[in-house]
């Protein structure tokens, strides 16, 4: 099996995404998926996409699209990841599992925080004409 060494910009890259989630997690949905994918494009420049350092990130990218029923462009990430779910007791269990129960959670949660944004701006926007 072949491991990966982390450098400062594969550090950096982390952190980046770290950042993407929390900012997901407050609410800054287009910000947060559009540093998210950017972390994941300039790791795949650097990484192997199929890799099992690279799961985590693609499973964290996913979890963000698919909150925001953005699910065609969490399919193509999936997809470009080779990630599949048959695969839960492999290697990446311990990613899955992580995915599986505390990202549908978070899911939950996100969706609420998204229609609370939503109605604010359609509120916003009715007020302002």
């Amino acid at each position: 099996m072949q491991t990966h060494r982390f450098d400062d910009t594969d550090a950096v890259l982390h952190a980046r995404l770290a950042r993407a989630v929390h900012l997901h997690a407050a609410g800054g949905c287009s910000d947060a998926v559009r540093d998210a994918t950017a972390v994941w494009r300039e790791w795949t420049a650097r990484h192997a996409p199929i890799s099992p350092a690279s799961q985590v990130l693609a499973l964290s990218l996913t979890g963000m699209l698919t909150a925001c029923r953005r699910v065609s462009e969490a399919d193509r990430i999936i997809a470009e990841a080779g990630l599949a779910l048959a695969d839960v007791d492999g290697p990446f269990r311990d990613a899955y599992h992580r995915y599986l129960t505390v990202g549908a959670a978070e899911r939950v949660l996100h969706r609420q925080i998204c229609a609370h944004r939503v109605e604010a701006r359609a509120t916003r926007t009715r007020e302002s004409r």
